[in-house]
């Protein structure tokens, strides 16, 4: 994917920082999205009776998004990127 950013005399310029600049997005609507699961997942469960059907599938639920997290920071870091921040 290649930027065009348009210069104050009318001539474009190509910039190649877009790919990285994309991942960086997909990485944090990620990040966003695994929050947003694990809140839903509580409120599901906070909401209705307690069953042991029911609070298995939220350790389960709970679980799979715990991992997912972990393996997110896992190979973040052994991938060397540095922080955004």
């Amino acid at each position: 994917m290649r930027h065009c950013r348009v210069l104050e005399h009318g001539v474009h310029e190509t910039d190649d920082t877009g790919w990285a600049h994309l991942a960086d997005r997909h990485k944090l609507i990620f990040l966003i999205a695994l929050g947003e699961s694990i809140l839903v997942i509580g409120m599901v469960f906070s909401g209705t009776d307690y069953s042991a059907e029911r609070a298995a599938a939220f350790g389960v639920a709970f679980a799979t998004s715990a991992l997912l997290w972990r393996i997110y920071f896992h190979t973040r870091s052994s991938a060397g990127s540095p922080d955004p921040g």
